[in-house]
């Protein structure tokens, strides 16, 4: 290419003449992409030059670039560039993994942004309802999806949101099942005597008479314990990570809301499994203790903690993978010596059964709804209210029954 015409005019930046086919080209690299003009008289090219620096200016470049995205590609784009923004670390991963589960290599998927319409997410949500997805789940999709276009929204790729009235109000919303008393005892007597799991008997006395999350329990630490007044502060919780964006897998950060923060008064039972945890704990002194991280909302290390009241035995904080394996072994070696006893036998569970377990005994002991919305986490009674309709109507009808009762006349 020659920076100089035929007629022997000198070439600006960016301009060359190609001899061979008469032609003049303008070129101009645009985040890592060359672009490329060219025309047969050199007024009308640097005419179209000074059109695409305009586009330049007015970011009209890099948007007609992401109109040919699909949404994949759309979605790693806002990963690598917004994702983290402004949001929870825990909520930016939680979008990922809904994302990655349910629309990443789909035929939505591999759509091109701006074609998609309110009627192709609509479709998402029918296959979804279809396999037995639960309204949290569709609800958590939505939440996703509709942050992602109204990015595109914000970067004028498409004109609204195709997310914003989607509907799926016949979406079950999931059988949430107690374990019984009787279960719940066996479970409780199985942990006392038995030699190699007597040491997690505190840590489920803890999640059977809180109700906390598995997160919340996992991120006691002993200076939250007030043993003089039978209190519990709960303040922080647990949380996984992708290694490779932040450079650890578990670290403790803050409850899934404000609400979450709550000091609340303890039985003589908790306090007697806690002293004993403590004790268990200095037993072990000299063993392996690990340091967690602690984070900021963005994932940010601010700090290590290393007084968490529950642990694994190799020093490990623990999180619900680590809790679903444990019950899983519990309940096989308790089937294995009921199997010989002849005695009743324990039903795998999940650990929010416990959780759910406990908002049950609460409501059938005749607590107030509000108490038990605090001592849940949830933002408020509302939250409550529609989590466990199905309870509060079971103590409605026995209400119902005992106000009957009176029979004047």
């Amino acid at each position: 290419m020659d920076r100089k015409d035929k007629k022997g005019r000198k070439l600006r930046v960016g301009e060359y003449y190609d001899s061979k086919n008469d032609r003049y080209l303008f070129r101009k690299m645009i985040n890592g992409k060359r672009y490329t003009i060219t025309d047969e008289d050199l007024i009308t090219l640097r005419k179209k030059a000074a059109a695409l620096t305009i586009d330049i200016e007015n970011n009209n470049i890099y948007t007609r670039d992401m109109e040919k995205m699909t949404l994949d590609e759309y979605f790693e784009c806002w990963c690598e560039n917004s994702g983290k923004s402004g949001r929870k670390a825990t909520t930016y991963m939680n979008y990922q993994a809904y994302y990655n589960a349910h629309v990443k290599g789909t035929e939505l998927g591999r759509m091109a942004i701006r074609s998609i319409r309110k009627t192709h997410c609509q479709k998402l949500f029918n296959d979804m309802m279809k396999k037995g997805y639960k309204k949290s789940t569709l609800n958590n999709m939505k939440g996703c999806l509709s942050v992602l276009f109204s990015e595109a929204e914000d970067d004028d790729i498409v004109m609204k949101n195709p997310c914003k009235n989607i509907r799926f109000i016949q979406a079950g919303k999931g059988e949430r099942e107690a374990i019984s008393e009787e279960q719940v005892e066996t479970l409780i007597n199985f942990l006392k005597g038995d030699e190699e799991f007597a040491e997690y008997y505190p840590f489920f006395v803890i999640l059977f008479n809180l109700g906390t999350r598995i997160g919340e329990a996992s991120a006691i630490t002993w200076d939250c314990v007030d043993f003089s007044n039978s209190k519990i502060t709960i303040n922080k919780a647990l949380n996984r990570y992708r290694k490779k964006e932040y450079g650890f897998t578990v670290a403790i950060g803050s409850t899934k809301s404000k609400n979450g923060i709550r000091t609340v008064k303890v039985n003589e039972i908790v306090i007697r499994a806690l002293k004993e945890q403590r004790r268990l704990q200095l037993q072990k002194e000299g063993s392996v203790t690990i340091k967690i991280p602690r984070v900021d909302d963005y994932g940010r290390v601010i700090s290590e903690i290393d007084n968490l009241v529950f642990t694994q035995a190799n020093g490990q904080a623990w999180y619900e993978p680590a809790v679903i394996s444990l019950i899983h072994r519990i309940v096989k070696k308790q089937n294995e010596q009921a199997e010989q006893k002849g005695t009743v036998k324990l039903q795998y569970f999940t650990p929010h059964q416990i959780r759910h377990t406990y908002t049950t005994m609460a409501f059938e002991a005749g607590v107030d709804e509000k108490e038990v919305a605090f001592r849940l986490g949830h933002a408020s009674e509302i939250t409550t209210r529609e989590v466990y309709t199905h309870l509060r109507g079971q103590k409605k009808q026995e209400q119902d029954e005992i106000v009957n009762r009176i029979q004047i006349g």
